[in-house]
């Protein structure tokens, strides 16, 4: 397992003490100013009983998305961005923002989501009771219809099981203790794409139970093109076989033949189907997932068709 937490990027903090504080909220992101403002007025907005700071990782980004988090220090407190170029992938900077971290709970955060009022308050509650929480996540807000065609809701009512096997918490919705994050070793990059199911498997396998939290709501965004949703699903299915590799000495099944022919079956299906946007995301979504899984049998030597 590799948990990059190693780079020394430069610190840049816009208040500084991170004295008092109970919650950190890490956001790792890349040129991510035409969303984060969203996300940044959610964050300023939110009421709160104790003290909280924001980490914002910037990876090099070339659109003014640091400046765009500096603009805030007068709303959010304890704001501190860490200029990082380079990082690769994402994984780094949610590691290095949880490094800095002056918090005893770290709640992670994606550029391009929202959270809805009492998000904060609500993930401390669930983190004074539990070592790990799991929002509830909202796929209509941010979200045209033609693009939920594609998704069956995830984390919306209860935790999603993966592949038959364990459930897992949406990285971009998660909250942790940052004692129990630090006796894992944090997320580890190596699993990119999927290095939230990785973290939520190996802390279940450990014995740290994950606790699903209604209370919080985070208003998630989808891939809204073509090429986009293909690419990402097929990231997304080379993942799913390099996890399922790593965690089939711990039960995690391979697909079952009924199951293969019943992936390809949808892929034919909404191929012939495809007639409008919303059934050519659809045709997308099946077709990266059928592609990336052949992909990654072959990349890493583990059938998962």
């Amino acid at each position: 397992m590799e948990s990059s937490t190693s780079a020394s990027p430069q610190d840049q903090s816009a208040d500084g003490s991170g004295r008092g504080v109970l919650l950190t909220v890490v956001c790792a992101c890349l040129n991510a100013a035409a969303t984060l403002a969203l996300q940044l007025d959610a964050l300023a907005g939110q009421a709160t009983d104790f003290a909280w700071e924001l980490i914002m990782v910037d990876d090099g980004s070339t659109d003014g998305t640091p400046a765009l988090t500096r603009r805030y220090a007068g709303q959010i407190p304890n704001l501190k961005v860490i200029d990082a170029p380079g990082l690769r992938p994402q994984a780094d900077g949610m590691n290095i923002g949880a490094a800095n971290a002056a918090g005893e709970y770290l709640v992670f955060l994606d550029g391009d989501d929202e959270i809805a009022p009492g998000y904060l308050a609500a993930m401390k509650a669930g983190l004074d009771e539990n070592p790990v929480v799991a929002a509830s996540i909202d796929d209509e807000a941010l979200n045209p219809p033609y693009t939920r065609v594609r998704m069956e809701p995830m984390q919306r009512d209860g935790l999603s099981v993966m592949h038959d096997f364990l459930p897992i918490a949406i990285g971009a919705a998660m909250g942790i203790r940052k004692d129990v994050f630090d006796k894992v070793d944090g997320w580890d990059v190596t699993t990119t794409p999927l290095v939230d199911v990785d973290l939520s498997w190996r802390l279940q396998l450990a014995g740290v139970s994950i606790a699903f939290c209604p209370a919080a709501v985070l208003r998630y965004r989808y891939r809204t093109g073509l090429r986009a949703t293909f690419r990402q699903k097929r990231n997304y299915a080379i993942g799913d076989v390099f996890v399922m590799k790593r965690f089939a000495p711990m039960g995690a099944p391979r697909r079952s033949p009924v199951t293969t022919l019943r992936g390809w079956w949808y892929v034919v299906r909404s191929g012939v189907k495809v007639h409008d946007r919303p059934s050519a995301m659809l045709f997308m979504d099946h077709l990266g997932s059928a592609v990336g899984r052949i992909q990654g049998s072959i990349r890493h030597r583990y059938l998962f068709l």
